[in-house]
Parts: structure tokens; C-alpha cells; sequence
């Protein structure tokens, strides 16, 4: 079972081949598979590696009920699988959180759910998500305190376990944990993984910290291979991340798997990359507040942004380390056939 990995692409040939098509310029006009829907942009925790803390701060607010209807329809037309319902802020606070999720029901389009647990107030709703991961990234009271700014720690590790028993229940929804590794919270990190394992988590993903590096670990410390002693049939340690979501300029490629996904942000803008979502020389294609996806997705300001990340000189200069950058190798290893495109098992097969 992958969860996270770069193969889920092959479970969509005919996305992939109009991803490669883009490498010759021709335009992807197909919806991207998964999008990442901000409903809000207000937040309880002050995560001090927040990657969307200057985005909250420019832009206060959420996203009003006909404009998530309506983007909601128009995606479910489009042939996009899966929303996940993330940050911005902590989407669980939108007052038609609840609704949403049975909106995207409706549309019988897959639901994930990006959150920092600190609230639980939706169990009934929980087998209406395909997965829920919630963003932990501490071990004990002390780190929540000082590297998320609230001492929640004993109020999230309670819902993470209701919130286990939850999915257990529903036989369908995964409890996945992310867990950001600084210099400043490794401590307690493995006694963490195996209280997680006896939650009825089905895993923990290690991710490194980006955009500050004052927070990095140096690099020999990210052998962290040792966790994987626990791993079971029914519960993963995911490593890989250390390695892939560090690359930079995008490896030195060209960049066309951003059209695997897209971000809508609560204010409507849709920017092209989440991770250049805060250089304003990649501002948004659009704004679902004034116009409509279909639109958006097939207007020239996405034209423009495509063209321009087909320049390796513009990825050499602007692109971060980013998680994208993984299916770009992928696809440029698919371009000369050095990688077979075999389907895979995955519980999560409508995201990538």
C-alpha cells in the first residue's frame, strides 16, 4: 500500500499523458486530480514554521457559502476526485465546516482533511472523509508550547485517540499524523510514533521543516530510519519525504506537475503553485469570487504561468523546495522509459 508515493500518478494514464504533453507546450486543459480548499484563513495555533503565515496575515477571512457551492459543483463537473479541506488557517473553525463535508458528499467527490486536532466536534461526519491527517509535530507539552504557541497537547492527543476509534469504526477512513522534524522537537519523537501506533493511527509521516532554516536539523541527524522497527501491516512510518520534499529549483526541470493540483485559497484566489503562493511575481490565475473555475483553469493567465514554469531558468530561480518536485522526476523518468506505469494499491486513490 502507498500512500505517498509518486506512483499513485499511474493509477490516471490519461492525465499523465497530457502532463507530458505539456512538456511541449500544449495546454492541460483536464482538472487537476486533487485540489486544496481553504475555507479559512483564521487559525488557533502560531506555528512558528507556518509556510502560511503571511498569506493569513494579507488576507483575513473565509470563504463564503455560495462561492464554496459553487466551486464545489463546478470541480465535481470537471472530473476533479478529491478536495482537501486544509489551511490557510484551521479549517475546522469555518461555521459550514460540516456542511461542506456533505456537500462534497453529494457531488460523490472524495473528502481529506488537513487539521491540527485540536477540535472534534464532527465524529458522525468522519467516514465521509477518505483520510484525516492530523498535523501533530510535537511530543510532549513543552514543544506544543513554545514551537505552536498553544498548550493544547493533552486536548489533541485525546482527539487524536477519538478521532482513531472514529475511523476504526467507519472501517474506511485512514488516521494519518505529519509530524514537521526541527532542531527543537525531536526529543520524545520515538516514544511518540509508538503511543500513535496504539491510537489506531495508520501512520506517521516525517516531514523536514521548509522555508526556515534556522529550524533545520543538519543533515546527519535525518537518519531517522530507526522508526521504522515499529512499522506493521496496519501502521507505516513514512521517511521519504526527508529526502524528496528537500529538493530545490525543482531539480532542474521543467515544472508541469502542478497541474496535478491547485490551491483555492479563502479569499478565492486559485494560485497555480501552493508553494509560490507568497511571491508576488506568481500572483493568482484567478478568483473563484469573480469568475468560475472552468474559467480560471482555461484562462490565459494560467496559460502565461504554465509557459513560464516550462523555463528551467524560471524554476532555477524561483522554484523552493516543494513536493511536487517528485512527480516531475517521475514524469521525466516516464518521458524516457525508464519507469514502468503499473497501477498500485492505495486507500487514498483520489488524491495525490
Amino acid at each position: 500500500m502507498q500512500e505517498f508515493s509518486i506512483h499513485k500518478l499511474f493509477n490516471y494514464p490519461q492525465k499523465t499523458q497530457s502532463l507530458l504533453r505539456m512538456l511541449k507546450g500544449e495546454m492541460d486543459t483536464d482538472y487537476p486530480i486533487s485540489v486544496e480548499f481553504s475555507l479559512t484563513n483564521e487559525c488557533n495555533f502560531g506555528c512558528i514554521w507556518c509556510s502560511d503565515a503571511l498569506l493569513r496575515k494579507n488576507h483575513r477571512g473565509s470563504m463564503r457559502r455560495e462561492v464554496i457551492y459553487s466551486t464545489i459543483s463546478d470541480l465535481a463537473k470537471g472530473g476533479t476526485k478529491g478536495i482537501v479541506l486544509e489551511g490557510g488557517g484551521e479549517p475546522v473553525l469555518h461555521p459550514l465546516f460540516k456542511e461542506t463535508i456533505q456537500f462534497i458528499k453529494k457531488n460523490q467527490m472524495a473528502a481529506g482533511l488537513i487539521t491540527n486536532g485540536s477540535i472534534f466536534d464532527y465524529k458522525e461526519y468522519v467516514q465521509d472523509f477518505e483520510w484525516i491527517r492530523v498535523s501533530l509535530d510535537v511530543s510532549n507539552e513543552e514543544q506544543m508550547d513554545s514551537l505552536k504557541r498553544k498548550n493544547y497537547f493533552s486536548i489533541v492527543m485525546k482527539n487524536i485517540e477519538d478521532i482513531g476509534v472514529a475511523c476504526a469504526q467507519s472501517n474506511q477512513t485512514i488516521l494519518g499524523i505529519s509530524y514537521i522534524v526541527t532542531n527543537k522537537n525531536t526529543e520524545g519523537l520515538e516514544e511518540m510514533v509508538v503511543r500513535l501506533k496504539n491510537l489506531n493511527a495508520s501512520y506517521i509521516q516525517i516531514k523536514p521543516v521548509v522555508d526556515h532554516k534556522e529550524l533545520s536539523l543538519p543533515e546527519e541527524k535525518y537518519d531517522f530510519l530507526y522508526l521504522k522497527k515499529y512499522e506493521t501491516e496496519d501502521f507505516k512510518v513514512y521517511l521519504e519525504p526527508l529526502k524528496e520534499n528537500i529538493l530545490e529549483n525543482n531539480n532542474n526541470l521543467p515544472c508541469v506537475a502542478h497541474s496535478l493540483s491547485t490551491v483555492i485559497a479563502a479569499n478565492g484566489h486559485v494560485y497555480l503553485c501552493g508553494r509560490l503562493n507568497a511571491d508576488p511575481l506568481w500572483p493568482p490565475i484567478g478568483n473563484v469570487n469573480d469568475e468560475s473555475f472552468y474559467d480560471i483553469w482555461n484562462g490565459p493567465k494560467r496559460r502565461e504561468q504554465m509557459l513560464q514554469m516550462l523555463n528551467v531558468e524560471e524554476c532555477k530561480k524561483r522554484c523552493p523546495s516543494c513536493r511536487m518536485t517528485k512527480f516531475n522526476l517521475a514524469l521525466d523518468h516516464i518521458r524516457s522509459n525508464q519507469l514502468n506505469l503499473k497501477k498500485i494499491h492505495t486507500k487514498t486513490p483520489n488524491f495525490i
